[in-house]
């Protein structure tokens, strides 16, 4: 059985961790490491660059190593190997791209998923784990990916053909207002309703639902949305993002046409018509391939208009 001075000495070769977006330590308090039931708690710190340049006292958070609840606790190799992949993270993310997390803490480069998965026990393995989890895989991409990635200009330009989806009585619209365009956030860069991140690209969308009054139409509810809809690993198969663009406008149209008198209509958000995860299969290739693939998941006839 582990000792807490097992787990000290493995905290101790890998904190602190110092890079560009700020710094990870090991708190000074006398009871920083405890063990509980062969579970390791630790009072870890953060400061970020500018709390750091500033001289600002760092945030501790309590990290469990473990399941507590079950009594679960990882070993001190596997903290130790997970701490050094935290190292290997910190190493490649500027400060710049650190801002771009809306609330960084102890806990976002020591997320409990990641702690608490038993699948992952070394150092690559977690480092994998982190990029995933913090959505950072376009740090490890080649020139060559990144020049055959679809870019921001050239998905625009797509989303701009394929929207709006229409049907009966609604529509789903980009949500390109006529006023001053939103400002990117750190890390960001916005081109009309396109929003891209390191993880992918967002699309505002506009769910507008119509209604006849003495024979006129009229707008009855207009609800906008963020939606995240490609993820970076799916960029570089440019004829199979258009694809997938093209059979989900499909999809959402056929649900239109032959379910806009339902409750599920009525209380629709954009991200509930617009199905993200389709891009994530595997076998669909081609447009009717998404096409069919959300018909069935909507459960409606595979019938275009």
């Amino acid at each position: 059985m582990p000792t807490d001075a097992d787990f000290r000495a493995a905290l101790a070769r890998a904190l602190p961790i110092r890079a560009a977006a700020g710094e990870l330590t090991l708190s000074v308090e006398p009871d920083a490491v405890r063990l509980f039931n062969g579970v390791c708690v630790a009072r870890i710190a953060w400061r970020d660059a500018e709390a750091v340049g500033e001289g600002r006292e760092p945030y501790e958070h309590l990290v469990t190593f473990g399941n507590a609840v079950k009594g679960d606790g990882r070993s001190p190799a596997q903290v130790e190997a997970l701490l050094f992949a935290v190292r290997d993270v910190l190493g490649i993310v500027s400060r710049e791209r650190a801002l771009a997390f809306s609330y960084s803490t102890t806990a976002t480069w020591l997320p409990h998923t990641i702690i608490n998965k038993k699948s992952l026990a070394t150092r690559e393995q977690y480092f994998k784990a982190l990029i995933d989890a913090l959505g950072l895989q376009d740090l490890l991409l080649s020139d060559e990916d990144r020049a055959a990635m679809i870019s921001i200009e050239e998905l625009h330009a797509l989303v701009k053909e394929v929207f709006p989806a229409q049907g009966g009585r609604c529509e789903l619209a980009l949500a390109e207002w006529g006023g001053a365009p939103r400002e990117a956030r750190p890390g960001e860069r916005v081109l009309g309703a396109v929003t891209e991140l390191s993880a992918g690209f967002k699309i505002e969308l506009m769910f507008i639902v119509y209604e006849e009054h003495d024979g006129k139409r009229e707008v009855r509810d207009i609800k906008s949305q963020e939606v995240y809809l490609l993820p970076s690993e799916h960029r570089r198969d440019k004829a199979r993002v258009r694809a997938y663009f093209e059979g989900l406008a499909d999809g959402i149209s056929a649900l239109f046409r032959q379910r806009t008198d339902d409750r599920f209509i009525d209380g629709a958000l954009p991200h509930n018509l617009a199905d993200g995860s389709l891009v994530n299969l595997k076998r669909a290739r081609t447009r009717e391939d998404f096409f069919l693939a959300y018909c069935k998941r909507k459960k409606i006839e595979p019938v275009r208009g």
